[in-house]
């Protein structure tokens, strides 16, 4: 059997155990909620498209340059019909 010291030791010892495990989960949960407060909003579907275009203009435009003639600027002759 173990003696009274010892069982208080043991005491002590699950108890700092426990805060020890408690505490990390309080600094986990707030950083969490930190986390969630800080972030920003979900992308509109116009946000996403503005990105995108954003992102492949330099790409066309250099393809532009490298085909001889510019994608971004071009105009075409307007369509008539003859009669």
């Amino acid at each position: 059997m173990a003696s009274a010291k010892r069982r208080s030791t043991i005491a002590a010892m699950h108890g700092l155990r426990e805060a020890t495990i408690d505490n990390r989960r309080d600094a986990i949960r707030e950083a969490t909620i930190d986390d969630r407060r800080d972030a920003r909003p979900p992308r509109t579907a116009l946000e996403h498209a503005r990105l995108l275009v954003s992102a492949c203009a330099p790409l066309y435009f250099v393809l532009g340059l490298i085909q001889g003639r510019s994608l971004v600027v071009q105009r075409r002759a307007p369509l008539t019909t003859t009669p």
